[in-house]
């Protein structure tokens, strides 16, 4: 190198870094990596339900912004038209990405583009892009976001169980055919359920016990229009048919837990 530093290089301090695209994939592949562990949110009700409704309220967004970016393709393309043949326009809405750079910030409120010279037409548009988009879709997010975290909340349980399932469903369909199979197998979903005895059902599920008080005394349950008879189905035994023998009122409350 005699006397002059060594370097990679040699520039007059023009040099400009690109960014390369492997940094970009793994940048990105990170964020997916951390992402990922939001399923372990699964493990806790409270926080598994939590995570389902960001799915769901995201899922409300996506919908929504599918709806702004139609009118931000529309509005910048007309403002593009109007504004390419202006003689006084200081190039704002020249091409239609600045166009669409320049009503995005608009719709994030983070400034607004300069209106010198600008045709009648593209300030009345603006005008309404700014309606429409500020005033309109995202208070209608905002309520869409409210009523869909409130119907979530109302049952966080449930939905933190079906959110499980789901996590549950998708890390066995990793599982091969034949341990799936034999998972299967061990459940007995083709042994039919009983309801009640002597009141067998159709094959298919698990049985699971409850409370009758639970149940019955819960301000949402509706009686069953189904008249059910428990007890051994008898060729000899008469079939029901006093309607005094059928009671389908609410039972009395539960009795009290406690040593006697």
């Amino acid at each position: 190198c005699g006397t002059e530093p060594c370097g990679h290089g040699e520039g007059t301090g023009d040099d400009t870094s690109t960014l390369d695209w492997v940094d970009v994939v793994l940048a990105v592949a990170g964020v997916m990596l951390w992402l990922g562990m939001l399923e372990v949110l699964t493990l806790s009700t409270r926080l598994s339900a939590f995570s389902y409704s960001i799915g769901v309220l995201a899922s409300d967004m996506g919908r929504n912004f599918v709806v702004i970016g139609v009118l931000l393709l529309g509005f910048s393309s007309s403002m593009v038209v109007i504004e390419r043949a202006s003689p006084t326009s200081d190039g704002s809405f020249s091409g239609l990405g600045s166009a669409i750079m320049n009503l995005i910030q608009i719709l994030i409120n983070m400034g607004s583009p300069s209106l010198e010279g600008a045709e009648t037409f593209t300030v009345i548009a603006l005008v309404t892009f700014a309606c429409l988009a500020n005033v309109g879709m995202l208070n209608i997010l905002i309520a869409q976001l409210s009523l869909s975290f409130e119907t979530i909340s109302r049952d966080t349980r449930a939905f933190a169980m079906a959110h499980r399932a789901q996590v549950c469903v998708e890390m066995e369909d990793l599982l091969p055919k034949s341990r799936r199979q034999k998972l299967f197998d061990s459940l007995g979903f083709d042994a039919p359920l009983e309801f009640d005895r002597g009141d067998i059902g159709v094959p298919g599920g698990l049985q699971a016990l409850e409370s009758v008080w639970s149940v019955r005394a819960d301000p949402r349950f509706v009686p069953d229009r189904i008249r059910r008879y428990p007890g051994e189905a008898d060729k000899e035994s008469p079939w029901p048919d006093d309607d005094d023998d059928y009671d389908d009122s609410p039972p009395p409350a539960a009795p009290p837990q406690g040593k006697h």
